[in-house]
């Protein structure tokens, strides 16, 4: 299984950052450590998504890759699915 995956850098910067809302709302409800896994994954792949780096495309681990699908915006979290199972990731 690949340890890393594609994903277009847009995707994945408006994944991460929509991301960050659900990481304060799982804090407010009292999930402090998946809280804390999500805002950690989402500051990993905007490190790598910014737009000064440029591509088109970026590579994120797959872990990461699935929890910033799995916690952000619904539309972005679709075009990062296929990828998730294209890869292995996702079923």
């Amino acid at each position: 299984m690949t340890e890393s995956i594609p994903l277009p850098a847009s995707t994945a910067r408006k994944l991460a950052l929509t991301a960050f809302n659900e990481a304060d709302r799982l804090d407010d409800d009292g999930f402090g450590a998946t809280s804390q896994r999500v805002e950690a994954s989402a500051e990993r792949v905007l490190d790598v998504a910014t737009e000064e780096k440029g591509g088109q495309f970026v590579s994120i681990d797959r872990h990461i890759a699935s929890t910033i699908t799995a916690y952000g915006s619904l539309a972005p979290s679709r075009t990062a699915r296929v990828f998730l199972e294209q890869y292995g990731v996702w079923g």
